[in-house]
């Protein structure tokens, strides 16, 4: 099947039911396909619109393109903003936490969700459950704020390769981790070549395991010794490889 590399079609979904066919330019910013679905639905300009595939919004400044992977129509949902989603818009952008006040029919909606968690990752918490176990919406919060992984869904948390992405963004994200995974040799590691202070949330079991700790040393993570327990801080192969591999600290 031969790709339209300049035009891609798109199914358009009102919450009313009714279904809308178009074809548009790749090369579209999320502005203007928004202006272009205004125009051809007759939407007053005062009532705002917002394009969804799925749970994730279409980003004005995003290029249509991104969006195209896949053989058939791209399925958009078309919802148009209340007033009260507004006003939670300009609240959000001001104060995240403020999240935490609005209604569960707000604390759904992906845009003011993801507006919260730019402001401050730490809102996530406040988010509807099904926002709190999409992929994109923890990075963008973890991404702000390393803290917010602990309000992720638990089997988020849990994700081996999600949260060994996530440490590779903010070190410190460890703390939000599964136990399991901050005993995990791989994440934790993963975790401290971004931020050494991520040891702080490492399992007691990997502090006491020499051959862990001198694997830190050899990445020349910073501080890594400190981190270890008493015994091994003494230890004076680990101490030699120290000053070998971190000289400058």
């Amino acid at each position: 099947m031969e790709v339209n590399l300049k035009s891609m079609d798109v199914s358009i979904r009102t919450m009313g039911g009714t279904e809308y066919s178009m074809r548009i330019s790749r090369m579209w910013t999320g502005r203007d396909f928004k202006a272009h679905v205004s125009k051809e639905l007759q939407i007053p300009p005062q009532l705002q619109i917002q394009l969804l595939v799925g749970t994730k919004i279409i980003q004005d400044a995003q290029f249509m393109e991104k969006w195209c992977d896949s053989e058939g129509p791209l399925e958009i949902t078309l919802t148009r903003r209340s007033h009260d989603v507004a006003e939670w818009l300009q609240k959000v952008g001001k104060n995240g936490l403020c999240l935490q006040d609005a209604e569960l029919s707000v604390q759904s909606d992906p845009e003011v969700v993801l507006a919260a968690i730019s402001q401050n990752g730490l809102a996530l918490q406040f988010a509807a459950v099904e926002l709190r176990g999409d992929r994109d919406f923890i990075s963008r919060a973890v991404a702000q704020n390393a803290a917010a992984l602990v309000f992720a869904e638990a089997d988020m948390r849990s994700d081996r390769a999600f949260v060994l992405n996530m440490v590779r963004i903010s070190g410190c994200s460890l703390a939000g981790a599964a136990h399991s995974l901050k005993a995990d040799p791989e994440v934790v590691l993963a975790a401290a070549k971004e931020n050494h202070y991520a040891l702080t949330h490492a399992a007691r079991a990997l502090k006491t395991n020499r051959v862990f700790i001198q694997t830190l040393l050899q990445h020349r993570v910073a501080y890594a010794l400190r981190f270890a327990s008493a015994g091994l801080q003494q230890d004076e192969q680990l101490r030699s490889l120290e000053y070998m591999y971190i000289p400058a600290y």
